[in-house]
């Protein structure tokens, strides 16, 4: 796939894809910490998550769209979005009710 666009295609390296799937995970944790303070119980987070990856699947099918990438190349990076997406939104979403169990619990264990 092109690196920027406008240029020819050029190999993936594993360092943009690592990176890129670390970034995603970060900016998920933020808003997830964001939105816990609205909600303790990730159902937020989930339908924000599901809209944001749904997003971000853009920039694969454009790739699509503008014939930049064959269809094997659209469909890896479509199927990577979504297992990155999909395990970050799962994870964090079903830490939300455990986090708000846990600060119950650690509250009412604290003298005061």
């Amino acid at each position: 796939m092109p690196a920027q666009p406008g240029q020819p295609a050029a190999v993936l390296r594993i360092e943009m894809v690592i990176t890129a799937a670390i970034l995603g995970a970060l900016v998920g944790t933020i808003v997830f910490a964001v939105l816990g303070f609205i909600s303790a119980n990730g159902q937020r987070f989930a339908i924000v998550g599901i809209v944001f990856l749904s997003i971000t699947l853009a920039a694969p099918l454009n790739l699509a769209i503008g014939h930049a990438a064959d269809g094997q190349t659209v469909a890896t990076l479509l199927l990577m979005h979504v297992i990155a997406g999909g395990s970050i939104i799962g994870l964090l979403s079903r830490l939300g009710p455990r986090r708000a169990e846990f600060a119950s619990d650690g509250a009412a264990g604290m003298p005061s």
